[in-house]
């Protein structure tokens, strides 16, 4: 079964009289532990597809699906739960919690989860370990680097071992070397924990890594859907 799965879905912006068609008739879909790049340029939809996979946007119509959850139509208060705890999201803004450490932040989600203060603790710095930030744990994020920042991101998306992580331009605000031990990094997780990852990319050093490409123009698929 899929783990994710869209069907047909359009999404329409409108700003005054003026609509914007971002998405047309897009089905695509992702078994557990593939590790897929949507690729295209500027404009073509990406970001807007990611925004309703992970539940953040609602389609204008079509259907997304979560494992067997239609979560497209689904309320707030349990389209919230099923974020909290089958999505993980990486962002392109790294998007930590300045007044937290590198712990602190990994640990957030499973706060939010209900877990107790030592797990929290133990997978977190596991994990930690796990993306070459031992020694940084108690770190801000002001003092880390971009690429440091991000690797925090990736291990609070990580740490819950959500079923898929969507990561939007995931490399797009660090140079090229960078931007690679990331990639190298994020294949080793989804190996590890066979997560599905969906990541949003128009670099071609990430297309090259990823196993699977679905190419996105103009707001409709046109190859690996």
């Amino acid at each position: 079964m899929a783990i994710v799965r869209t069907e047909k879905l359009c999404k329409v912006y409108s700003t005054g009289k003026v609509e914007t068609v971002a998405l047309k008739d897009v089905s695509i879909s992702a078994s557990k532990g593939e590790f897929t790049a949507l690729v295209g340029p500027s404009g073509s939809g990406k970001t807007t597809l990611l925004n309703l996979i992970g539940g953040l946007d609602r389609p204008s119509s079509g259907d997304v699906f979560i494992g067997d959850e239609k979560i497209s139509a689904m309320k707030s208060g349990k389209l919230s739960d099923l974020r909290l705890h089958r999505i993980g999201f990486i962002f392109q803004e790294y998007n930590l919690i300045p007044v937290l450490s590198a712990v602190e932040n990994v640990e957030y989600v499973m706060l939010l989860q209900g877990l107790s203060r030592k797990d929290r603790r133990e997978r977190s710095l596991k994990i930690l370990d796990e993306v070459g930030l031992s020694g940084k744990e108690h770190s801000r994020p002001n003092e880390l680097s971009g690429g440091q920042q991000q690797r925090v991101a990736v291990a609070r998306a990580v740490v819950s071992k959500p079923e898929i992580i969507l990561a939007d331009e995931p490399t797009a605000n660090l140079d090229s070397e960078t931007g690679s031990e990331l990639m190298k990094m994020m294949l080793r997780l989804n190996e590890e924990y066979e997560i599905t990852f969906l990541l949003s990319t128009h670099e071609k050093m990430v297309m090259d890594m990823c196993k699977r490409v679905i190419r996105l123009k103009d707001g409709h698929v046109i190859d690996g859907g």
